[in-house]
């Protein structure tokens, strides 16, 4: 397996955000589990090879996100076919290997930026599903009331958590619906285990198809243990792939009294979270929640520059996972079911609402299952 053929040492280095067109990529050291000593026997060491297919790509990648080398990256789809990864013309236009909608953005957006052409391209959805995480005490409510520029989440100071249900709430932005999904405390280690697992389902049909972005909510100058346990606890949740559409939101921005935000992140002494903010690809923003007008405005404006972001890196699509594509599932048959009905054509037997969120419990609990085991071997 060590070393990896050129093919999936350029895959490894473009999918975590290698050096770029044109540069060298070092060769990165083997797994921890390739060291020293190796237990198999009757086996070689493999050559540099230029000839792999690349529906065997995705295989590799899997084992080194099993042994722990590529830990937060979600799963490998390779393209139908290899490109060169370089300039393709001297006025700098570039292909990539990500496949066909990219490929023909990625011109227009390289002169226009990212924000400004997604906006005027296919890929960024009118529609946007942002959820709000956090530990209780953190602000998300009051944070959702910023962002939607009005007070429709209950919200006050209290030890004990004031968000008992799910709450939605949506706005207009820049020709956009922004859907506002507050949470109540799923993800803390003090939630009684029964009822996180029935919220965390609602969570998904709440958010059903996907969110397109998760707002991850932390006090400036509180990060703790429990907050990194609400970390995890999102990814076991979610799948590890979440990381890569969350944004730290930091509440209490006034505290700064005037400082960069940047500066605070850059020079922090807590380790856990500078590695976060690291795996969230720096996407971090602060809110005064006591603000308005304009400064309320300007926070939201680059919350969405954050967001455009990620939409960019994701074409435009939501996360997904199996329980959120068997939640929209039922969504689409519940539709066909209802309109059939309608139309007098008779029905099929469907499953009851119970049923469904029965059923989605348990693919849920598989998934969790399957990420737990993941993250022992690739802690964040």
């Amino acid at each position: 397996l060590w070393p990896p053929c050129r093919q999936v040492q350029a895959a490894c280095f473009s999918a975590s955000g290698g050096p770029g067109p044109g540069r060298a990529y070092p060769l990165p050291p083997p797994p921890p589990a390739l060291r020293g000593s190796c237990s198999l026997s009757g086996g070689s060491r493999a050559e540099p090879s230029d000839h792999i297919s690349p529906k065997n790509i995705g295989h590799v990648l899997d084992i080194f996100i099993r042994l722990g080398h590529l830990p937060l990256l979600p799963p490998f789809k390779p393209p139908k076919r290899l490109q060169r990864v370089g300039p393709k013309r001297r006025d700098q236009e570039f292909t990539r290997a990500l496949g066909p909608r990219r490929q023909e953005t990625w011109p227009f957006l390289l002169s226009t930026g990212p924000q400004s052409g997604l906006r005027k391209s296919k890929l960024s959805p009118q529609r946007l599903r942002l959820i709000l995480v956090g530990k209780t005490g953190t602000g998300k409510s009051a944070t959702g009331n910023s962002i939607l520029g009005r007070k429709v989440f209950e919200s006050k100071l209290s030890a004990r958590p004031v968000t008992k249900a799910f709450q939605t709430g949506s706005r207009g932005w820049a020709g956009k619906e922004l859907e506002v999904i507050d949470t109540p405390d799923i993800l803390s280690p003090q939630a009684p285990p029964a009822m996180a697992a029935q919220g965390i389902c609602e969570a998904i049909a709440f958010s059903s198809p996907g969110p397109h972005a998760v707002l991850l909510v932390t006090q400036l100058g509180r990060f703790t243990e429990e907050d990194q346990q609400v970390v995890r606890r999102l990814q076991e949740v979610f799948g590890v792939g979440i990381l890569a559409y969350t944004i730290l939101v930091f509440t209490r921005k006034e505290d700064l009294e005037g400082g960069s935000l940047e500066e605070y992140v850059r020079e922090t002494d807590n380790q856990g979270l500078a590695k976060l903010d690291v795996v969230c690809e720096r996407r971090h923003c602060g809110f005064n929640n006591r603000a308005e007008g304009a400064e309320q405005e300007a926070q939201l404006k680059e919350l969405m520059e954050k967001i455009e972001g990620i939409l960019w890196e994701n074409e435009g699509h939501c996360y997904s996972n199996k329980a959120y594509q068997y939640s929209q599932q039922n969504v689409l048959l519940k539709e066909v079911q209802e309109r059939r009905t309608v139309q007098g054509q008779g029905s099929e037997e469907v499953l009851s609402e119970e049923s469904r969120l029965e059923r989605l419990c348990h693919i849920q609990k598989e998934s969790e299952e399957t990420h737990k085991h993941l993250l022992k071997r690739a802690p964040i």
